[in-house]
């Protein structure tokens, strides 16, 4: 999984999410912004995975949630794993006053790279991972981001 992006490169990453329940409701989508710092470090936690025969590895994360205002998403976590080849990564988050999580699907690096790749030479600062045109417009009408923390900002 070795990524280069440009320097000084920033892409917003959108991934659909859903709840882990099938009876509850959550957050339709997370994003988080994705630069060289990231992909090292998702470089270095499968180097980690692999060193130790690990089926994954998970840390904790701050990620920007649809509805973040209604479920106030907290304790999310970044799970990277897979074999070689096939290395993936996902989130899952907890709504506060909930008895459930909510996740996304997992990602290959893969896809990832391809998406990265398409936006940087299409000059585009977004990708959209496993996202449909529905959800996509909905996203596109929001006008939540997030600061460089990733706390939710109106």
């Amino acid at each position: 999984m070795k990524m280069q992006l440009p320097e000084g490169k920033k892409i917003t990453v959108y991934l659909s999410a859903f709840t882990l329940n099938d009876y509850e409701e959550g957050p339709r989508y997370t994003w988080f912004y994705l630069d060289q710092a990231w992909l090292e470090r998702a470089q270095s936690l499968l180097d980690i995975v692999k060193k130790h025969s690990l089926a994954h590895v998970t840390v904790e994360v701050n990620l920007c949630w649809h509805n973040n205002e209604e479920y106030r998403m907290g304790c999310e976590d970044l799970s990277i794993g897979g074999e070689s080849g096939d290395e993936r990564f996902w989130f899952i988050g907890y709504p506060k006053h909930a008895n459930h999580s909510v996740g996304t699907y997992r990602i290959s690096f893969r896809k990832l790279a391809k998406a990265i790749t398409e936006a940087i030479q299409e000059g585009k600062d977004e990708v959209f991972i496993d996202v449909d045109e529905k959800l996509i417009e909905v996203i596109r009408g929001c006008n939540v981001k997030c600061d460089e923390e990733q706390e939710c900002i109106s």
